[in-house]
């Protein structure tokens, strides 16, 4: 975090220096919320206003990377971002869009699943991406894998198994419950071609801007599996089912879409206990164990 930076004040002299960045006088800040490795601000000028996110953590390339993914996204044409002003190590400028508390209608929510859909048609021959991501202060893996289950596997599981609070909390059955479970996901799991994916898709990665257009932020993009994208719309807090008929209508679902989603989610059950020792997870983990392996 910048010197003279506290979880809720900027420095004048902070101020002035991203000011200078990015040509604009800034008046005053106004703090927004804080994540697991970023705060974030809203920097208010006489010429309109931008977003601030702050690093807390000491990953120097977290804001060059969340740059990197915002303008892949952009060039596809597909899902709306906030357009990136300046990356640096220490802060990440982005567009003001505005943020919008109403309820939208179920025509905004169609027209974003239609553009997820489409962001899911941009294929690679492999799974993974040009360089790993981070899902708040946690490095998610991205080598180029031609197989799925193996990348899933490796780079979203057992990278994890170790970390944190799953040391102390998993227990030996459950360990061995993730591996009869990978054991058998393979015949579970239909194949699907390697598809763009935000690689963060939960409600709280979804702007509802000023506009009424739906933006995403917060990407972790990898080419993965679209019905794991899916499954994360399904964990805390849901996708009105709008979304997904304006998602179909771009992108097909294979049959028992829906019945498959939870075995995605094990790489989100199995981090939130690593950060959290989060016992919600761990009970959702273990009912996943006895329904599937």
């Amino acid at each position: 975090m910048a010197e003279g930076q506290t979880p809720k004040v900027l420095s004048r002299e902070l101020l002035e220096r991203i000011g200078r960045a990015i040509d604009l006088r800034i008046d005053r800040a106004e703090y927004l919320t804080s994540g697991a490795a970023n705060h974030v601000f809203r920097l208010h000028s006489g010429r309109g206003s931008v977003i601030a996110k702050l690093s807390m953590t000491d990953k120097t390339d977290l804001f060059a990377r969340e740059a990197h993914a915002l303008r892949h996204l952009a060039a596809t044409g597909t899902v709306p971002v906030p357009e990136v002003l300046l990356a640096t190590p220490d802060y990440l400028i982005l567009e003001d869009l505005g943020d919008e508390d109403k309820e939208l209608p179920d025509s905004r929510w169609r027209e974003f699943g239609a553009r997820v859909g489409c962001l899911h048609q941009v294929h690679a021959e492999r799974f993974g991406y040009e360089h790993d991501n981070y899902i708040g202060i946690w490095t998610q893996r991205n080598p180029w894998t031609a197989d799925w289950v193996d990348f899933f596997h490796a780079n979203r599981v057992l990278c994890f198994l170790d970390s944190g609070a799953n040391r102390q909390v998993l227990t030996r059955q459950d360990r061995d419950g993730i591996e009869t479970l990978f054991a058998r996901i393979r015949s579970l799991i239909p194949e699907q071609k390697p598809s763009l994916c935000h690689g963060d898709l939960w409600i709280n990665n979804v702007l509802r801007a000023r506009s009424g257009k739906i933006h995403l932020i917060d990407p972790a993009i990898h080419y993965g599996l679209p019905e794991a994208d899916l499954a994360m719309t399904q964990m805390y807090g849901l996708f009105p089912e709008a979304f997904y008929e304006g998602y179909r209508e771009a992108h097909p679902l294979l049959p028992d879409w829906k019945e498959r989603l939870p075995l995605y989610q094990l790489k989100e059950l199995v981090l939130m206990i690593a950060q959290f020792s989060h016992a919600e997870s761990l009970q959702s983990l273990r009912a996943l164990i006895r329904r599937f392996a």
